[in-house]
């Protein structure tokens, strides 16, 4: 009696202790081997970084597996992995998600920008992955930063969360530096929205604001005699989108909104099948009026499979009736909706 109370407590103590530090046990026979195995639902991600311009790997860095919180406006890293002399890398622990996979150089002096996974510097042309099972080959093709000058040039300022300057500033937007092609520099904004690109060239400076959740915004900067550190960038934040992960439809499908009729927000479900291979999705959900005027577009970019939930605030629109259209290369599909106050 007395040996399988203690068996009993060394049990419940196991378990525990297991919760405290974030794991579930096996249940073990008393030889020692699991009986159901450890409960896990993560999974490995691993691919190589190259530049987009030679096809060679980078030597440095890390790869991040990012999501984002449409509510509280946050970029999430799920998972991280420095990039090995080779470019590889491996995401150790992965959950099943809708995520971003994106490559970093170690600081802004280094010889590649930040790009998404496979070959962008946009989150909305990107391609999102769902990591169901382990993955390989999910490769990053990065831009090189053509070789700096000793240039003491530079340019900085602010990015804002919209034009009115409202709800503050916005961190971990990527700002980059072009003449033309090629890519001179970036830098990262910081938790009260200031940016600075050193080193930079003078001549027509093409400046690109791209942050998760938002708009990208483009300035054409003429970078002379004078550093210019007042370029401000004020980024509209895109409609939110649910993604589930757990149907891949058959066909393209669009939903009834709901509610309707609604004031002043409602949402729309809409479906993605799975591509033929080599076919990526361009998607566009586009709002218009009783005369065929577009008034907004909801998505506008490369989606994966899945089925999908775009929300329309009709605050800044009249009452009446309004059509709501998927668009992509292989189908139209249309519905209509109410918009009453």
């Amino acid at each position: 009696m007395k040996k399988i109370l203690s068996l009993s407590i060394l049990f419940l103590t196991v378990l525990a202790l297991s919760a405290k530090i974030g794991f579930i046990p096996g249940i073990f026979n008393f030889g020692g081997k699991p009986l159901y195995g450890s409960i896990s639902e993560d999974n490995t991600i691993s691919g190589q970084v190259i530049l987009k311009e030679t096809g060679l790997p980078v030597h440095s860095g890390c790869v991040k597996a990012l999501k984002y919180d449409w509510e509280k406006d946050m970029i999430l890293v799920l998972d991280s992995a420095a990039i090995t002399i080779n470019g590889y890398y491996t995401l150790p622990k992965v959950p099943k998600d809708s995520l971003f996979i994106m490559a970093y150089s170690d600081d802004e002096e280094t010889d590649f920008t930040p790009g998404y996974h496979d070959t962008s510097i946009s989150w909305q042309t990107s391609l999102r992955v769902i990591p169901s099972s382990n993955l390989n080959n999910v490769n990053i093709k990065v831009n090189q930063v053509s070789k700096r000058t000793e240039s003491p040039h530079r340019i900085g300022g602010r990015i804002f969360k919209d034009p009115n300057n409202q709800n503050g500033y916005l961190s971990d937007a990527v700002i980059y530096a072009k003449i033309g092609s090629h890519f001179k520099g970036f830098c990262i904004s910081d938790e009260t929205g200031h940016y600075l690109i050193d080193s930079l060239p003078s001549g027509d400076i093409e400046l690109v604001a791209v942050r998760i959740g938002y708009n990208t915004d483009y300035k054409i900067v003429q970078l002379g005699e004078f550093n210019i550190d007042t370029v401000d960038f004020y980024l509209l934040k895109v409609s939110s989108v649910n993604i589930p992960v757990e149907k891949i439809p058959v066909e393209y499908s669009l939903s009834q909104n709901t509610p309707n009729p609604f004031n002043p927000v409602t949402k729309i479900k809409f479906g993605i099948p799975s591509p033929a291979e080599g076919e990526i999705h361009n998607v566009r959900i586009s709002v218009y009026d009783i005369l065929g005027r577009e008034v907004t577009a909801l998505i506008n970019r490369k989606l994966q499979p899945g089925v999908y939930e775009v929300e329309w605030d009709g605050t800044n629109y009249p009452s009446g009736v309004y059509f709501y259209k998927l668009i992509t290369d292989n189908v139209i599909l249309t519905k209509k909706m109410v918009l009453v106050k």
